[in-house]
């Protein structure tokens, strides 16, 4: 089975997220999946000054999907 990664940005100050992000890349297995989801977050943050004024984060989902 492999992963995929699903992203969306929140704001933890109302509650609020952003349209989910799809990730064209499968993760062979869910620690892949889910250390992406780490990276993805920890650049996020760090590109973003925002996210400190908005409260914003991420949050994050790995669905097993079907081999093709």
């Amino acid at each position: 089975m492999k992963f995929a990664l699903t992203i969306w940005i929140c704001s933890f100050l109302d509650g609020t997220c952003s349209p989910p992000i799809n990730f064209d890349i499968s993760y062979n297995n869910w620690n892949e999946c889910v250390v992406a989801a780490h990276m993805f977050s920890i650049e996020y943050q760090q590109q973003n000054p925002g996210s400190e004024t908005y409260k914003l984060a991420t949050k994050f989902s790995c669905k097993e999907v079907n081999d093709i």
